[in-house]
């Protein structure tokens, strides 16, 4: 949902409480996304990159296959992100890196693609496959809750598979998206933002207006 910033008017209207329960899956994959937010210490760093959001890679909690690790998997990840990370927004958060590759694009393969029994070519084709053929719900929500608004301020978003779980949220206030311009803000309500903020909500409003040639291939 976007509107102009009504709680510098109407701060009544952000701090309406609801209910929502946690919920835990066994079966979970989700594509994480970190959001530019100065008040997030990631957060910072992805906002030294863009100005809509930064990829971070595919969590699994179930092995994928029984494909065993190879030596050449990390050198053959290695290319692949090398190649292609600018174009998804893939940045690196590994301070050694200056934001660019490869040291924690790596580091996530090997640590969440690998063992779970996915090949380089397989864990990288997963989490940037953004196509609607590949449907995805809102299943992780990071966030930190901001009294001066009344409001949980999304940090962290996942889409893929499995019930959602959701972090650092305070009950029942309204989630906030960080700023991205100055005119808007994206707001979504408490009991119902698994059905407001969805995958495709997410690509068209957040993703490819800063990387539009995925709306223009991936439809």
């Amino acid at each position: 949902m976007n509107f102009l910033l009504l709680h510098l008017f109407m701060p009544s209207l952000l701090c309406r409480p609801s209910a929502e329960a946690f919920f835990e899956e066994e079966d979970y994959q989700s594509l994480h996304f970190q959001l530019p937010d100065s008040g997030d210490n990631l957060g910072q760093k992805c906002l030294q990159y863009s100005q809509f959001f930064c990829l971070t890679g595919t969590w699994f909690t179930r092995q994928q296959s029984n494909r065993p690790s190879r030596n050449q998997d990390f050198y053959v990840f290695l290319r692949l992100v090398r190649e292609n990370y600018r174009k998804y927004n893939w940045f690196s958060f590994d301070e050694r890196d200056q934001g660019q590759c490869c040291r924690f694009q790596t580091e996530v393969y090997m640590q969440h693609g690998q063992p779970k029994g996915l090949s380089p070519s397989q864990y990288f084709n997963s989490t940037v496959d953004f196509a609607p053929s590949q449907p995805k719900s809102l299943n992780f929500i990071g966030a930190r809750f901001e009294p001066s608004m009344c409001a949980n301020i999304i940090s962290r978003v996942g889409f893929g598979r499995g019930r959602i779980q959701i972090n650092g949220v305070h009950p029942g206030y309204i989630y906030l998206f960080p700023v991205i311009d100055s005119h808007t803000v994206h707001f979504f309500t408490y009991r119902h933002v698994t059905e407001e903020l969805t995958f495709d909500w997410f690509k068209r409003n957040i993703v490819c207006r800063d990387q539009p040639w995925i709306c223009q291939t991936q439809t």
